[in-house]
């Protein structure tokens, strides 16, 4: 399998040290560096999937992935996911659970 978590966390971090820009087409090919292009796309389609970068690969009439460099960025999703609190997603994803005292009794007679 072509998924590199490491690889992942680079992208995302220099994403995010942009965010909101994204990267020009030296900083990208930077980013790349030594990886096979195969690996580099499927990990950043990866990212793309889960909403934490930009949509920014797309399938040409050949099957050839695209690359528009505009897009590549991080997303607010990407960032809360770095964000060692879970970032605002955290606070708003909040479930307050309100139990009753006799269905507490209930529970502990369980």
């Amino acid at each position: 399998m072509a998924l590199d978590r490491e690889l992942q966390r680079k992208i995302l971090t220099r994403l995010a040290d942009s965010y909101p820009h994204s990267l020009k087409s030296a900083e990208y090919e930077e980013l790349q560096g030594e990886t096979p292009e195969d690996v580099f796309d499927a990990n950043i389609f990866y990212l793309s999937e889960l909403g934490l970068v930009g949509e920014c690969l797309s399938k040409a009439m050949s099957g050839q992935l695209m690359m528009n460099t505009a897009k590549f960025v991080c997303t607010a999703r990407g960032m809360d996911f770095l964000a060692d609190d879970g970032g605002v997603s955290a606070i708003l994803g909040t479930v307050t659970v309100k139990l009753h005292e006799d269905t507490l009794r209930q529970l502990i007679e369980a």
